[in-house]
């Protein structure tokens, strides 16, 4: 079966409805959620939605390349993807912070992210670490600073160039990564609850195809 065979005759002019479809899965096991795809019949092509298997059928919303323009607003600004996106982040970040915070622990959100990093590995070059956390130069030295002053990590010269630091996770450092996983891991499950696996697929490829289209341009 063509993906096409599926989607002959659903081209509206004018008004274009969200579209409910039951397919036979036999066939069109490739068809992923957040798939775009085009076809004779549709020349403005489609996109999957969300989907939802029973047995041997999947349930599938379509919706137009043509609706993307009304959900892709940047005016008014609550409906911009950019600004949800960050208001997303800050809210999380905040929480986390709080987590910690009642748990007795003063870390925040992005001291967090870099000593995740160096439990990954430990005596990255400070450069380096910046951009595994996609944070700047000075953003991480400020980083760095507090959780040196808090005794969890140490910045070493690089033996071969001494104009470069490297990052190491001290003693209390290492400490920290059985303490606070368990509060971090608690306090996604809190905020994602309800939200179906199938959805937080789509939420991480959705992510991945917006940093491809960052570096392409």
């Amino acid at each position: 079966m063509m993906k096409s065979d599926f989607l002959y005759g659903l081209k509206r002019p004018g008004y274009v409805p969200q579209i409910i479809l039951i397919l036979p899965y036999v066939g069109i096991n490739n068809m992923r959620c957040g798939d775009i795809f085009f076809c004779k019949q549709i020349d403005n092509g489609v996109i999957i939605r969300n989907s939802c298997y029973y047995s041997n059928v999947i349930i599938v919303t379509i919706i137009f390349r043509s609706d993307m323009k009304n959900m892709l607003k940047v005016f008014p600004l609550d409906n911009s993807p950019g600004y949800i996106i960050n208001s997303l982040a800050r809210e999380m970040n905040a929480y986390l912070y709080r987590s910690f915070r009642k748990n007795g622990f003063e870390i925040t959100a992005q001291q967090w992210a870099v000593l995740n990093r160096l439990w990954e590995k430990e005596g990255v070059h400070q450069s380096k670490l910046a951009q595994l956390t996609s944070k700047n130069r000075h953003n991480m030295t400020m980083i760095l600073k507090q959780l040196e002053t808090k005794g969890f990590v140490e910045k070493k010269p690089d033996e071969r160039d001494k104009r470069l630091n490297r990052v190491f996770l001290t003693k209390s450092g290492k400490a920290l990564k059985e303490k606070l996983i368990p509060i971090a891991a608690k306090t996604i499950e809190t905020l994602f609850a309800g939200v179906p696996i199938e959805d937080m697929e789509v939420f991480k490829r959705v992510h991945g195809t917006i940093i491809e289209n960052l570096k392409s341009v």
